[in-house]
C-alpha cells in the first residue's frame, strides 16, 4: 500500500455483482486513478430501515441527526431488563 499521504485516501471496494454498479465501476479503475469525491447523495440507511419497518412496523424509531433528533442514551438504557436482557416492550411506564 505504500508510506501514508495525507493528500490521498486510500479505499478498498468489495465487488457486490448484485449491487446497482458502484463497486463494479470501482474495479474497473486502474490503480492510482483520480476520482473526485462529492457527499454521499443515497441514504442507505433508510433503505434499511424501510426493510426494517417492514418487519416491525411502528416499533421502529429513527433518530436522524440531520432532522433535529438525537437518542436519549440514558433513557434507552433504563427501558433495559435489570439482569440485562431485552428491552421492555411496554414503554409507558413512568
Amino acid at each position: 500500500m505504500g508510506e501514508p499521504d495525507p493528500e490521498l485516501y486510500r479505499i478498498a471496494v468489495k465487488c457486490l455483482p448484485e449491487s446497482r454498479g458502484g463497486s463494479t465501476y470501482m474495479w474497473s479503475l486502474a490503480p492510482g486513478a483520480r476520482l473526485k469525491i462529492t457527499r454521499p447523495e443515497n441514504h442507505p440507511e433508510f433503505a434499511f430501515a424501510a426493510e426494517l419497518r417492514e418487519r416491525i412496523g411502528d416499533r421502529l424509531e429513527l433518530f436522524v441527526s440531520e432532522e433535529g433528533r438525537r437518542i436519549d442514551v440514558a433513557a434507552e438504557i433504563g427501558w433495559l431488563a435489570p439482569d440485562g436482557g431485552s428491552m421492555s416492550a411496554d414503554r409507558s411506564r413512568s
